[in-house]
């Protein structure tokens, strides 16, 4: 992480979006008056100069701003599990007109997933696939980690919804994570063992997809009646932060073991 991140870590929810905010209604305004003045305006070579240069820093600050915050958050949900920070800047986008709606429900579908709050994560996923004002790119990068999420999630509900474990190829589709996702519902839904667990330990690269992982496979680990594995595993887990579900169901099979 560079100066500016390490900074911005170190903000609330609340701070991030209100810098966020300042970006949107301060540097954008003042780049905008500083265009239309360099084109309607005569002005000295040395002046069209400056207020070009002006702008241009504005500019460059506002990007480096903006993606600063956009490394934060990832940091913070990824890697920090500060699930209270991420969903507290987010909640500010939905409460703000200024707010980008379509990837802050995203967002809090996300955490609230990771919460273990299906019904909620479901809703908000649905919201997130009705915002208006999206591009198809961002529309289908939205789209395919909602399916994967509502993969999940139907596992766990235990619940065979018209778009889900039936459908599940078609679901999912064309999908980097297709094997991955198969093994996860043939361990948690069908409760059959998957080679997939015992061949791709390094297959995750962030702290949080690394404890699902471990969860997944502490499952899969029961299910090929090697005990000692899953409780070593469900152990590990247990020392992360409570607010995940993994890490409460992972006490919950501990005590059962």
């Amino acid at each position: 992480m560079n100066k500016l991140e390490i900074k911005l870590i170190n903000l609330s929810g609340d701070s991030l979006f209100i810098l966020w905010r300042f970006g949107i209604l301060m540097i954008v305004p003042i780049t905008g008056i500083a265009i239309i003045t360099l084109s309607l305006l005569k002005l000295s070579t040395n002046l069209y100069t400056f207020i070009t240069m002006f702008t241009l820093v504005l500019l460059l600050l506002y990007y480096l701003l903006v993606k600063g915050i956009d490394k934060t958050l990832i940091f913070l949900l990824m890697e920090q599990i500060d699930l209270d920070k991420y969903e507290a800047y987010w909640l500010k986008h939905i409460e703000s007109k200024l707010g980008i709606k379509a990837l802050a429900f995203h967002a809090l579908g996300t955490v609230s997933f990771f919460r273990g709050n299906f019904e909620r994560a479901l809703d908000y996923f649905e919201q997130s696939r009705r915002s208006k004002g999206q591009t198809s790119k961002a529309r289908q990068s939205f789209e395919d980690g909602r399916k994967e999420y509502i993969t999940q999630i139907n596992c766990f509900m235990n619940e065979k919804a018209s778009d889900g474990i039936n459908d599940f190829p078609i679901l999912v589709g064309k999908n980097n994570h297709f094997d991955y996702l198969q093994a996860i519902v043939d361990v948690m839904y069908f409760k059959k063992p998957s080679l997939f667990f015992e061949q791709n330990e390094d297959s995750q690269r962030t702290k949080i997809s690394q404890l699902l992982y471990t969860f997944y496979k502490a499952q899969n680990s029961l299910l090929l009646g090697n005990r000692e594995e899953a409780q070593r595993l469900f152990s590990e887990l247990s020392k992360e932060n409570p607010q995940l579900f993994i890490v409460q169901e992972a006490k919950k099979k501990l005590s059962e073991l």
